[in-house]
């Protein structure tokens, strides 16, 4: 984290967290992958060595390799970030989409985090929604590994941490 620096980083603001979905989300790349090679072997089955299966192989190999780029620069430029002011979701949905939210600490009305299905909660990792007030409604980080934890330290260093509710908290 300390190599990495946002292009409106303040002088004051220390990046706590940097991180990506979980790893396993690139196993749907694999399954689609698989998916592929078993319509490969179909095809030398039925065909046996031809050009057709030759063809059918080259193609294949193009499309597998597509896809394994395509998950792995999606996951590598999707980012959830956390400093000491504003929490930051970073997102590639397709390869000339990118779009980035951001809040300030201080705009964070609730956090929340899923973990659905088997893998999410054998693998510890899932999704946190942050409510905020202002212009950006929701923000999601998608996949994230130990959700729990990261939505800990989102309320640390929110003003929905108890030390800091305690503060605001006028007796007259």
């Amino acid at each position: 984290m300390a190599d990495y620096k946002l292009e409106d980083q303040k002088k004051d603001e220390n990046i706590k967290l940097l991180t990506r979905a979980h790893p396993w989300v690139l196993a749907k790349t694999g399954f689609r992958i698989l998916a592929l090679a078993l319509v490969v072997f179909i095809i030398f089955l039925i065909f046996k060595a031809s050009s057709v299966t030759a063809y059918s192989l080259f193609v294949f190999l193009a499309v597998s390799i597509m896809f394994i780029l395509y998950g792995w620069f999606t996951w590598h430029n999707s980012l959830s970030i956390i400093t000491n002011r504003r929490i930051i979701e970073v997102g590639q949905s397709r390869l000339f989409l990118k779009f980035i939210r951001q809040a300030s600490m201080n705009k964070i009305q609730d956090v929340a985090y899923t973990r659905q299905g088997l893998a999410q909660t054998l693998l510890n990792y899932g999704t946190i929604e942050i409510q905020t007030a202002g212009a950006v409604d929701k923000i999601k980080f998608q996949n994230v590994p130990n959700p729990s934890e990261i939505q800990k330290m989102i309320f640390r260093y929110s003003d929905l941490s108890p030390e800091k509710k305690k503060r605001r908290i006028v007796i007259r």
